[in-house]
């Protein structure tokens, strides 16, 4: 791979020596997965860091694990479990793809080496964690907060933001995944688009939806007043 091209995507990999961003680099591989595949990280042998260049992606929770909100949304720009992997915690990483992702994956010990060598790619990589886990924190916090349709409308600005940048987009999937990915049922989904549409928040013709009142579902997505 480029070493410039981690330059360019990836922030970790910023300000290292040319050399040491070529040993990288040399590790580093670009993956292109279609929309609805299962693809398990647990099986790459050594630990992989992975990072998302583009695309929708969950990360589904392992068998007998408990987490009443679903698994975490995932879009460019976003390490995939980046903790874990520094922990070195055995976790089956299983990412459920909703639109074609593109990722970049990077055997692990390399960068744990040149990190304890290079102070600068050390701070980047404890930045790098801190800000996953912050994400993480404060998504957990605001969805435990509340009500089914807030997830909901959290999940469609979410699309519109961070994952198709317009308030006129394609949904990804259909809604026993939307169900899924909110800890709901089916049934929960469609009654509530059916009454955003009655009340012109929403449009949604072939699939393709439109936020009419983007105010009126940021209140709903917001949290309750203490």
């Amino acid at each position: 791979m480029d070493p410039y091209f981690l330059i360019t995507h990836i922030p970790l990999f910023r300000n290292l020596p040319s050399l040491q961003l070529l040993r990288i680099a040399n590790e580093a591989s670009i993956k292109t997965i279609p929309p609805g595949v299962s693809y398990t990280l647990a099986l790459l042998k050594p630990s992989q860091a992975t990072y998302i260049l583009s695309g929708f992606v969950a990360i589904q929770q392992p068998i007998g694990s408990i987490h009443p909100l679903g698994p975490h949304l995932y879009g460019a720009g976003k390490w995939l479990g980046l903790n874990y992997t520094v922990s070195e915690e055995s976790i089956p990483w299983i990412l459920r793809i909703f639109r074609e992702a593109i990722i970049v994956c990077i055997p692990y010990e390399p960068i744990l080496s040149l990190a304890r060598s290079n102070t600068q790619l050390a701070i980047n990589l404890l930045q790098e964690c801190a800000r996953e886990s912050t994400q993480k924190l404060i998504y957990a916090a605001h969805m435990q907060q509340l009500d089914v349709e807030g997830r909901l409308a959290y999940f469609f600005l979410y699309l519109a933001r961070e994952i198709f940048h317009s308030k006129r987009f394609k949904v990804p999937i259909n809604q026993f995944q939307i169900a899924y990915l909110l800890s709901t049922s089916r049934e929960v989904v469609n009654r509530l688009l059916t009454l955003w549409r009655k009340a012109e928040l929403i449009t949604i013709e072939q699939h393709e939806l439109t936020i009419l009142n983007r105010e009126e579902l940021e209140k709903r997505a917001s949290l309750p007043l203490a």
